[in-house]
């Protein structure tokens, strides 16, 4: 099992000046949660274009241009409901190619993310959550 290093390419790629200390012993469950979220919202022709890692950060990213992500070391550590919920947000800014959190990126992340943590959602964007979840019928 290879421990937790810094990445020497893609972080350069996107502007990062600090490469993110990667957690590679988490690459494997990282993987499963990606591939469970797309095959379960019938999105698995996403899962061999995108790329994630755990890694040491402050907030999940994601690259949409380079198809890649993060999700902080912190979110798994808490646990499979936030950590779930942290990478089926951020491959939802993957999927539906927007940066924001508008209607497009909410329709992907209701597809994607389990009904039993869309309340770590609401949390971080109250409004656009309880608007575009009444739209696509997530909430009552």
């Amino acid at each position: 099992m290879r421990q937790t290093t810094y990445h020497a390419r893609w972080p350069q790629e996107v502007g990062i000046r600090r490469p993110p200390r990667i957690a590679w012993d988490l690459e494997d469950e990282l993987q499963a949660a990606q591939a469970m979220l797309l095959e379960d919202a019938h999105l698995s022709n996403w899962n061999s274009k995108i790329v994630g890692h755990v890694a040491d950060v402050r907030t999940g990213l994601a690259y949409t241009f380079f198809q890649k992500y993060t999700i902080p070391l912190w979110a798994y550590r808490q646990g499979p409901e936030l950590f779930l919920y942290y990478v089926a947000h951020e491959l939802s800014h993957l999927v539906c190619q927007e940066h924001g959190h508008g209607k497009r990126f909410y329709e992907v992340f209701f597809k994607l993310c389990p009904a039993w943590a869309y309340h770590h959602e609401s949390g971080y964007k109250p409004r656009n959550y309880v608007r575009y979840g009444k739209e696509f019928g997530a909430l009552k």
